[in-house]
């Protein structure tokens, strides 16, 4: 199968969903020093940490420490209203990261400190990209994200938990398939199909989930359920070449498109 190709509707709907960067123009400087100001308190207080006797932990001046979640608070702030949610939603990590240090400083680990610098970074680097390029990608977010959360205690449950611009449906051009309405038969293929991609990640049977979205969106008429199924097409061609990974998050959304199946089989 050929990969899918976005037409010029879907070039037009893309644009239109580009960030205004400008009142982030106005912002950045100070963002990226509240930014380094937070972790330099952080870094402060990691140093303290190491410097006392187990005993002497519970003594320490946690000043640092709320310092740092002010800075950081008032960043997402700031974020939340020039609408950058995503990463206003990744420095909301970074207090969870934090929040725990007053009472247990022992907490306050190299490798979270390590997460925290590297999810400042991150946010800086993407805030710098964004200027220049007001169609990056949040997901380069989301790596830091989800370290962040499993310092914080709080495993990811689902890379989409990062909330991100509003979702715009694009029409793809489609390779030529035949069109596949949904029917009982076609729900029980798919079910043995699934089931051995998310017990082995059988190749034929990812190649046939490949094929029977493409003739489900070859079929579909309205638009959000055309490019649905064309981007599920496009996922188990992933899958098959080897071009995405297969991890929990891929075995949950392998499951989750039955679901989905199953809605818009009856409309919903």
């Amino acid at each position: 199968m050929p990969y899918l190709e976005p037409n010029a509707h879907a070039d037009a709907q893309s644009d239109a969903a580009i960030y205004n960067v400008q009142p982030l123009a106005w912002i950045l400087g100070e963002l990226c020093q509240s930014l380094e100001r937070a972790l330099q308190s952080v870094r402060d207080f990691a140093h303290a940490v190491q410097l006392s006797e187990a005993q002497a932990l519970t003594s320490l001046d946690v000043h640092p420490v709320q310092a740092a979640c002010e800075q950081w608070h008032q960043a997402q702030g700031a974020m939340e209203v020039v609408s950058l949610l995503a990463p206003a939603q990744v420095l909301q990590a970074m207090q969870a990261c934090v929040n725990t240090w007053s009472q247990s400083p022992g907490l306050c680990t190299s490798e979270a400190v390590a997460a925290l610098e590297q999810s400042t970074a991150v946010i800086i680097q993407y805030l710098q990209k964004l200027l220049v390029e007001p169609d990056t990608s949040l997901l380069v977010l989301l790596p830091a994200y989800r370290t962040l959360l499993e310092v914080a205690g709080e495993p990811l449950n689902h890379p989409l938990a990062l909330r991100c611009k509003p979702w715009p449906w694009l029409d793809v051009r489609l390779p030529a398939a035949h069109a596949l309405p949904y029917s009982k038969a076609l729900r029980e293929e798919m079910d043995r199909a699934v089931l051995a991609v998310v017990k082995t990640a059988d190749v034929l049977a990812t190649q046939y989930l490949c094929d029977a979205c493409l003739g489900l969106a070859t079929a579909q008429q309205e638009l959000s359920v055309r490019s649905f199924w064309s981007l599920c097409a496009g996922y188990f061609e992933a899958l098959r070449i080897g071009a995405c990974p297969y991890d929990a998050y891929g075995k949950r959304l392998t499951s989750r498109i039955l679901q989905q199946y199953a809605l818009l089989s009856k409309g919903q």
